[in-house]
């Protein structure tokens, strides 16, 4: 990393930044660790960075030298933006090789990086904590869609499907979500649960489990927070493998998973507008990251999606619910829950 900076008013975040991600030398990060214990402003101001940047304790994030002079170089501009910089990053070429996915562990600690980096730059504005929230539900939707690329490499153009006595997707006796074909990520390992927390709807701790019980689970226990909504196939079986397959033909317009579905607080039901119906994880940001079948994650401020405006959070024409309604087609997006 280039130490040698301007001397202006963002020199010593720049520093602080690169002393908590370890981009300083030994020498260099117990000098400045001695400047920190002595003075106490720079203390102050050192915590406050180091809790900015904690998130980054989720990810495997290696900050390269010029990625990291470059984010600096940016966040200083009058006109930076962390949606403009992700989507920029994002909008990489897809793979076509075996599986339609393309793989997210670059854009996941590019994203998660570059948000929480920007965030401590600006000093945590409430604004920011949004966006730098914001920008760690859509690396973990990375990271999720990763799992889904591994699992469609395993078993090809595959989504992972549970076979189960009933197509209920919510247990309305035990006001439970039932989420067993995502389970499947987590219960095979292709997916870390704690990557489907997004910070931004809750600060609540999860149940955990433990590795040498994942066998005992075919769902999430209760008290597991997920904090997104996946394709709703427990109405699969009634298609033919080809109309399946539709789906693989037209991914870059079809969502499998998303910010979690607005339709459980909505008492199970959809309004009339319901094409402004938004994600309840960014109520301040007003929309939702959505992963789409192709491997992109993108952030609309609408639950309309592809050629047909197909909405995410809607089975067909259907407004109220009991909680075993399923896709019209298998091209017919209803994330839930």
């Amino acid at each position: 990393m280039n130490t040698q900076r301007p001397n202006n008013r963002n020199e010593l975040t720049d520093k602080l930044i690169a002393y908590h991600i370890g981009l300083l030398s030994e020498e260099e990060s117990a000098e400045f660790k001695r400047k920190i214990d002595s003075d106490r402003k720079l203390a102050e101001l050192s915590e406050q960075i180091r809790a900015i940047l904690a998130p980054l304790d989720l990810y495997d994030v290696d900050v390269p030298d010029e990625l990291y002079d470059n984010i600096i170089m940016q966040a200083h501009g009058t006109e930076v933006s962390t949606e403009q910089i992700i989507r920029e990053i994002a909008n990489e070429p897809v793979s076509r090789k075996k599986i339609i996915f393309r793989r997210f562990a670059d854009f996941v600690a590019t994203a998660a990086s570059i948000a929480l980096i920007v965030s401590a730059i600006l000093l945590g504005t409430l604004h920011i904590r949004h966006q730098t929230r914001k920008a760690v539900c859509a690396g973990n939707l990375g990271i999720a869609g990763s799992a889904l690329a591994a699992y469609a490499n395993d078993f090809p153009n595959q989504l992972p499907f549970a076979k189960v006595s009933a197509n209920q997707w919510y247990d309305r006796a035990h006001h439970k979500p039932r989420r067993p074909h995502l389970f499947i990520l987590v219960k095979h390992r292709y997916l870390d649960p704690k990557f489907l927390i997004c910070p931004e709807e809750t600060h609540r701790p999860s149940v955990v489990i433990r590795i040498k019980k994942l066998g005992q689970y075919n769902d999430f226990p209760k008290g597991m927070i997920v904090s997104y909504s996946f394709q709703n196939l427990f109405g699969d079986t009634k298609f033919t493998p080809r109309q399946r397959y539709l789906r693989w033909e037209k991914a870059g317009q079809l969502a499998v998973m998303a910010d979690k579905t607005p339709l459980l607080k909505a008492n199970m039901q959809l309004p009339a507008d319901i094409d402004k119906m938004l994600s309840p994880n960014h109520s301040a940001e007003g929309g939702q990251n959505i992963l789409s079948l192709d491997g992109r994650v993108i952030w609309r401020k609408s639950p309309l999606l592809g050629v047909n405006k197909d909405n995410i959070w809607q089975a067909g024409n259907i407004r109220k619910y009991q909680g075993t309604e399923t896709p019209a087609s298998p091209t017919d997006v209803f994330l839930a829950p």
